[in-house]
């Protein structure tokens, strides 16, 4: 599995130095991490068969937009799609979708959830129907370079989160916030008017729901958008 590849291997004691050899420093731009000398045969050992598979090459994906067609070169990480773009060209295609007027589900994945797609077949689909997914994880990126692929950065939810509001508060792009406790929501809409003075808010809903609210929800989501 796609495990914390990310960490001090001397720290947590996971391997003997006479099996793998002493530990040496790698850097991956401004990442550094403790890495034993052998690490093929590391994660082999932690992650199994599937980091003995040949290397895929990446695969074109073509995302029709009125404003210029988007290609992805994906690859595929353990029967999860990857499309390993950088921070500034996320937010340039989700642009695009935006000034298209069309919906866009923009997935980020880390560890936990390409394990978790190992084993729920329906969570696997809803990941992979999505237009764009971004490596969300510095484990995520290191194992995707190790197996080959070049991705350039790992593409966190939080940080394209805040690069998109300014982009919003810029462009005076409408938003809609759908998510967490109805006290969070409400602190967080009081920290926005202070950091996004321009920004358009249509409107809010809490996480909390049952099954029955959710037509409700989607038509007033609907109806603001």
């Amino acid at each position: 599995m796609v495990g914390n590849v990310l960490g001090s291997y001397r720290e947590r004691e996971l391997a003997r130095k006479e099996v793998f050899g002493e530990p040496q420093l790698l850097e991956f731009e401004n990442l550094k991490i403790s890495c034993h000398a052998n690490p093929d045969e590391y994660l082999t050992k932690i992650y199994g068969d599937y980091m003995q598979l040949p290397k895929r090459k990446l695969s074109v994906r073509v995302i029709s937009s009125l404003r210029g067609e988007i290609k992805l070169n994906s690859f595929d990480l353990m029967g999860v799609r990857i499309d390993p773009l950088t921070m500034d060209e996320t937010v340039q295609a989700v642009e695009k979708f935006v000034l298209d007027q069309r919906p866009l589900h923009l997935m980020g994945v880390n560890a936990d959830k390409i394990n978790q797609c190992q084993t729920d077949e329906s969570i696997k689909k809803i990941v992979n129907d999505s237009e764009i997914i971004n490596a969300d994880g510095a484990s995520v990126v290191l194992a995707s370079r190790f197996l080959g692929y070049q991705v350039p950065e790992r593409v966190a939810g939080i940080d394209l989160m805040q690069k998109l509001l300014h982009l919003a508060n810029e462009k005076s792009y409408s938003v809609y916030f759908f998510g967490a406790k109805e006290e969070v929501l409400v602190d967080m809409l009081e920290i926005f008017k202070k950091d996004y003075p321009n920004l358009r808010v249509l409107g809010h809903r809490n996480g909390y729901f049952s099954e029955e609210d959710e037509y409700g929800i989607q038509e007033d989501i609907r109806e603001k958008s």
